[in-house]
């Protein structure tokens, strides 16, 4: 279940007696955490609300801080962040998905290291009092242990807090610039979330790393309610796939000074050649499976889909494709892939080559 499956059950007052949160986003688990205290806690915090190192904890800690009774509230709530019984079911996460049964049944029947403490810990979650209120926050994937999940379904539920989507990130940001008094238009908005690199790929950017930069460009726009492309240039860190649509285009429209200023830009930013190249050929050749998408039909967002690439990617695919044309992608294409064989292969020196690419790129 996401954050806002869960969120939704908390305010619903729908609150069991044990919770695990778990995934790579620590904002949202953060946050999910501050909403289940914020509802729970009702009455003297410094007594209702407990919370347990995990690393350090014992199981007769953990049964003391849950048996011991709330003052003044139904409930009281305790958090044990990262406890280290999760960290050992998480080294094991995959067993239960990967294995077949028979293996499954070799592998318990093996001896393991702490066992009987493992057993009273999941006994222990399995009978949490109604007066308490237990979160098991784990920071990280975790997998689905069988036993832990069987556990907490007793008288609980797990969530695993995934990363935002676009639409949820689009709401998130829009909201994040919104408290600080600023406004961005769609494009905006759009350019925003692309240059954060967040919906990346193996991206480990998270929503606190994006809140530092909400907070630096509102500052930056100072008197200004509105957010312009220009703030956001200003201080985001760069994203390489955006630079190189900016190269390619300026090589379309034969503007051999700026493709040469951007260029070395790159090289200075510390890029690669061989991963420029690599990076030219890449991108040339998803506008020209966007654009052969586009013939059949399918909008950005269908070919994004189709291909597995954001939608923004998709969108100036399209647009930078729509531009230049089948005909002259094509030849880019077969020039780019030319000069980086010619590269790697030594037959060109390298900076002289892709100099030469940014010439002739299109023909």
């Amino acid at each position: 279940m996401s954050y806002k499956d869960f969120s939704n059950q908390i305010k619903n007052g729908d609150i069991k007696n044990v919770y695990l949160l778990y995934g790579q986003e620590s904002y949202l688990l953060d946050r999910a955490k501050e909403l289940l205290q914020e509802n729970v806690v009702t009455a003297f915090p410094e007594l209702n609300y407990i919370a347990l190192d995990g690393d350090a904890l014992s199981v007769e800690q953990l049964q003391n801080a849950c048996d011991t009774y709330p003052f003044g509230s139904d409930k009281k709530l305790v958090v044990v962040r990262h406890p280290g019984f999760l960290k050992k079911s998480a080294g094991k996460k995959d067993e239960d998905e990967e294995e077949e049964t028979d293996n499954e049944q070799k592998q318990e029947e093996m001896p393991k290291k702490d066992t009987g403490e493992q057993k009273r810990y999941l006994e222990l979650i399995a009978e949490v009092p109604e007066s308490c209120c237990l979160l098991l926050l784990y920071y990280g994937d975790l997998g689905k242990p069988k036993k832990l999940c069987d556990s907490i379904k007793t008288n609980g539920e797990g969530f695993e807090i995934a990363r935002a989507d676009k639409e949820e990130l689009t709401r998130w940001v829009k909201n994040r610039f919104g408290k600080r008094g600023k406004k961005l238009g769609f494009k905006e908005l759009d350019y925003f979330i692309n240059m954060s690199g967040y919906l990346d790929k193996n991206s480990d950017k998270n929503l606190y790393d994006l809140e530092n930069e909400v907070n630096k460009i509102s500052a930056f726009a100072g008197a200004s309610d509105t957010v312009t492309v220009e703030h956001i240039d200003a201080l985001m860190p760069k994203n390489l796939e955006n630079d190189i649509f900016k190269l390619i285009n300026s090589c379309a429209d034969k503007r051999v000074a700026d493709s040469l200023s951007l260029l070395n830009d790159l090289l200075v930013q510390g890029e690669e050649i061989f991963a420029i190249l690599a990076m030219i050929t890449k991108q040339i050749r998803t506008m020209i499976a966007v654009a052969e998408l586009n013939q059949r039909g399918l909008d950005a967002k269908g070919a994004a889909s189709r291909l597995k690439v954001h939608e923004f990617y998709a969108k100036n695919c399209m647009a930078y494709g729509r531009k230049i044309g089948m005909r002259g992608l094509i030849k880019g294409l077969n020039n780019s892939v030319e000069v980086e064989n010619n590269v790697k292969s030594g037959r060109m020196d390298k900076r002289l080559a892709i100099e030469m690419l940014m010439m002739n790129m299109f023909g």
